[in-house]
């Protein structure tokens, strides 16, 4: 697919200037899309008077997806499919999705995009059929829960833990990382994009994602990055070690110091962002600049973070990336093979999307972009059915309840702002 479009002014007139169709609201750039037959067309707009989840909100159900980095400098949303494919090199813009188990990835090109930079707003049509938009005059409210189920019980949780520093004394792995669910039925069916709404109200600092399929969706708040691609400039991270933040400004700064000073939780941190230096070196022109892990809070938890960035050598693609990166100890652990032979023996299940790659592919017009999360933080959404997921590090030190009470921080940041409390809180 051509990655040149055609370009106009806003009332349709073919312009001279190179700098496309244009208009002033989504509203307007909508109508002109309607009105233009040339497919795929693209229409410039301020970045002010472009929201894009607030479109998808509007737009049909059953394809919709988004994504927004970190910083709110980048966000894309697309309705619909013009094309589907496993190769991240094909299509001029995607929205690309993998497993957390070995699997090829999923990109899926838009039939309609609505996305916004640091410096302007876009609309992108590709297929007929997809600019319809219903009016939504209700509120984005939190749902109620009628049931809340784990899906690990505590003496559970417990065994898998003792098991885990079992294969860690014996030598056989440095860390695994053990993750769980719970299962709530809501008490009314909910959108999925309200529910990212709300999610993003609560983490806007954070990586918003969905990814709808049908009745049935994905999303998530993920504060860990993958990893980011502009041109040959890479950027990554280590996100491990973890505390509460606390109830106040002084106990949150107590839970970071206990988190900087603990051998355990800087062992943890090490192990990961050793491990991301040194499959990625290979790739890189020069060593990799990294720098003493700061304590970085998304939503109820903390964790050590250290940024790594890097200058790919020529030729290397993100498939290679993706391949060397993923799962990172840090979702994973290390050593790799033996951390996820245990992981799939103790959980039973496959975790598909959760803790796996989800990002936008963009080289629309010149722009060579890239830019991975891990879908932590996530859930499934099918009506009034929500599984969210969570998951936490098992290392030498650790300790069975402390790691229970982390599940059950990390499962309140994704719960939280989705519904309204309980009469009694649960850890899970």
């Amino acid at each position: 697919m051509s990655t040149t479009l055609p370009v106009a002014r806003d009332d349709g007139r073919r312009g001279r200037d190179g700098k496309g169709y244009r208009a002033e609201t989504l509203d307007a750039a909508l109508a002109l899309a309607e009105s233009i037959g040339i497919r795929p067309v693209r229409i410039e707009l301020p970045r002010d008077a472009c929201d894009p989840l607030a479109w998808l909100r509007r737009a049909p159900r059953g394809q919709r997806r988004y994504f927004a980095s970190r910083d709110g400098g980048y966000e894309l949303a697309g309705v619909g499919v013009a094309e589907r494919s496993s190769s991240l090199t094909e299509l001029p813009t995607a929205f690309v999705r993998m497993p957390f188990e070995p699997g090829g990835a999923v990109a899926v090109c838009p039939a309609v995009e609505v996305g916004r930079d640091d410096e302007r707003g876009w609309l992108v049509v590709r297929r007929r059929g997809q600019l319809t938009t219903a009016p939504r005059e209700d509120a984005v409210t939190p749902a109620g829960i009628c049931t809340r189920t784990p899906a690990t019980s505590p003496a559970a949780w417990a065994t898998s833990v003792q098991r885990a520093l079992a294969e860690i004394d014996s030598g056989h792995i440095d860390k695994v990382v053990l993750s769980t669910a719970a299962h709530l039925q809501l008490d009314r069916a909910m959108d999925p994009v309200d529910a990212l709404v709300l999610l993003s109200v609560a983490e806007p600092a954070s990586y918003r994602f969905l990814w709808e399929e049908g009745p049935q969706a994905f999303f998530g708040a993920s504060p860990e990055r993958l990893y980011e691609r502009r041109g040959r400039s890479l950027a990554t991270e280590a996100l491990a070690g973890t505390r509460r933040r606390g109830d106040d400004v002084a106990s949150e700064a107590r839970f970071a110091s206990e988190l900087i000073a603990s051998d355990k939780d800087q062992r943890e941190h090490a192990w990961v962002r050793d491990a991301i230096v040194s499959v990625l070196e290979p790739l890189t022109e020069s060593a990799l600049s990294t720098h003493a892990p700061n304590v970085v809070a998304h939503g109820k938890v903390q964790h050590l973070k250290t940024a790594i960035a890097g200058r790919l050598r020529e030729g290397v693609d993100d498939a290679t990336i993706l391949a060397a990166l993923h799962p990172t100890p840090a979702v994973g652990g290390a050593p790799r093979k033996r951390a996820l032979a245990l992981i799939a023996e103790l959980e039973g299940r496959a975790r598909g999307a959760y803790a796996a790659p989800v990002g936008v592919v963009d080289r629309r017009e010149g722009t060579d972009r890239v830019e991975f999360a891990v879908g932590l933080r996530s859930a499934h959404l099918r009506g009034r059915d929500l599984t969210a997921y969570v998951g936490c590090g098992i290392v030498a030190g650790s300790d069975a309840n402390a790691e229970w009470r982390e599940l059950g921080a990390k499962l309140e940041t994704v719960v939280m702002p989705l519904t309204r409390p309980l009469a009694s809180e649960q850890p899970l």
